[in-house]
C-alpha cells in the first residue's frame, strides 16, 4: 500500500514538474528529482513485496511453523489438581 501511494503521488509530482499541469512547472520543477527518487523507491518496495509474498506463498505452512517455533512463549507455570497456579507462584505477575 505504501509503495502504491508513493508511486501515485511521486508520478503526479514528477509530471507536474515537467509542465503537464498548465503552468505547474514553476512550482513543482524544484521537486522533480525527489519525486523521481520516490517513484524508484516505491517501485523497489513493490517488487520486494511481490517477491516476499511469492516466497511466503511457496513455502507456506513450513515457513509459518518455523516462525512459530522461534516465537517467544510464556514460562510454564506449575498448577495444582484444580488447574489453579500453585500457592508459591500466585500473585500479581501470574
Amino acid at each position: 500500500m505504501a509503495s502504491g501511494v508513493g508511486l501515485v503521488f511521486g508520478t503526479a509530482a514528477y509530471l507536474l514538474g515537467r509542465g503537464f499541469g498548465l503552468g505547474s512547472q514553476e512550482f513543482f520543477a524544484l521537486y522533480r528529482t525527489e519525486s523521481a527518487a520516490a517513484v524508484l523507491v516505491s517501485a523497489g518496495l513493490l517488487v520486494a513485496a511481490t517477491v516476499g509474498t511469492g516466497i511466503a506463498g511457496a513455502r507456506g505452512r513450513a515457513l509459518r511453523n518455523a516462525l512459530m517455533e522461534r516465537w517467544p512463549l510464556l514460562p510454564h507455570v506449575p498448577r495444582d489438581g484444580n488447574g489453579k497456579p500453585k500457592r508459591r507462584v500466585r500473585g500479581l505477575a501470574v
